[in-house]
């Protein structure tokens, strides 16, 4: 069956799929312990390279962030329940899906090799003091959003700020919708062209949401949370003036992401804000778990990763792993 993961499988970080499920520590832990690399280069504006001496030294903590992300939007959504007082109350339902959405783009971004890390102060520090050991340079280097471009051939991996993509939300977003706009053509040089034109239309689709009422940054999804949240719009807070029945769609809705997220419609909710913002979000998680199970899929020795990310989640909860049993295609 075609899935999402047919296009995009081109754009993987090489060796992604052969990561195992040993993943002792996070980016950020593992900049600030000063092993297993050094500096590469002069600490200039915000920008910084690292070499190691094995490729798998980088991309083991790298992965790691992706089971973190992952787990927490699978997390968000399975706790997403209706409340029994206060049934018409879906301000911070629709938040939570909100935030799934926004860990699993950035969940997809670091699979695709566009992932942005948010790297903190200690892990500056860290980088700055074995840049001086080494006689680099180390100036005008902050904390914040730093792009990642990964070297393989050379295991070397660069950092880099760049204003247009440094905020937690508004970049993310934009990185997400550069990502989507360049890699959808692309498709058509890895598939068939009636595969290939099934899979571009569906991100289109996608762009063409996040995208909305004039959102040309990508941030239609963080416009509607910010209405929800700190505008209280759309009736979904008490008292509920002018609420609709059909918003009781969002518990069905729910499940949307254990598909296929080629199955997810988007184009006739348009007018219909928050089901279009709900179903938005979930072809988002869609498409991240479908990579995730593609990843586990093509283990060599099935012992991905992936079994200690969201499938350890379900198991740690005693659920049956959607995973395992199909219902993410």
């Amino acid at each position: 069956m075609l899935s999402i993961c047919d296009g995009l499988r081109f754009s993987y970080i090489p060796g992604i799929n052969e990561i195992n499920y040993k993943l002792p520590e996070g980016l950020n832990s593992w900049l600030s312990s000063g092993k297993m690399y050094l500096p590469a280069s002069d600490i200039i504006d915000n920008q910084f390279t690292i070499s190691t001496y094995e490729y798998l030294d980088f991309l083991t903590p790298f992965v790691y962030e992706i089971n973190r992300l992952s787990c927490a939007s699978l997390e968000t959504i399975n706790n997403i329940t209706k409340d029994n007082i206060s049934p018409k109350f879906l301000g911070w339902l629709l938040v939570k899906y909100y935030y799934s959405a926004f860990f699993s783009a950035h969940s997809i971004l670091r699979i695709c090799g566009h992932g942005i890390l948010n790297v903190d102060p200690n892990s500056l520090n860290q980088i700055k003091r074995l840049a001086n050991n080494y006689g680099y340079n180390s100036s005008n280097i902050s904390s914040g959003l730093y792009c990642i471009e990964i070297n393989q051939l050379n295991n070397k991996y660069k950092f880099y700020k760049d204003d247009k993509y440094d905020n937690s939300h508004e970049g993310l977003w934009l990185r997400f919708l550069h990502f989507l706009n360049q890699t959808s053509p692309l498709i058509y040089n890895h598939l068939p062209s009636y595969d290939a034109y099934e899979i571009i239309s569906k991100l289109d689709e996608l762009v063409t949401a996040i995208t909305n009422n004039g959102a040309i940054k990508g941030n239609w999804l963080s416009k509607i949370r910010n209405l929800i949240n700190y505008s209280h719009a759309y009736n979904v807070w008490y008292p509920y003036k002018g609420y609709s029945k059909e918003l009781d769609n969002i518990f069905t809705y729910q499940s949307l992401c254990k598909g296929n997220p080629l199955n997810i419609e988007l184009e006739s909710f348009k007018r219909k804000d928050l089901l279009y913002f709900v179903r938005t979000c979930q072809l988002i998680n869609s498409i991240n778990f479908g990579l995730l199970k593609d990843l586990k899929d093509r283990h060599p020795q099935n012992k991905s990763f992936v079994l200690k990310g969201i499938i350890g989640y379900h198991n740690l909860y005693n659920k049956t792993s959607e995973f395992n049993t199909g219902l993410i295609h």
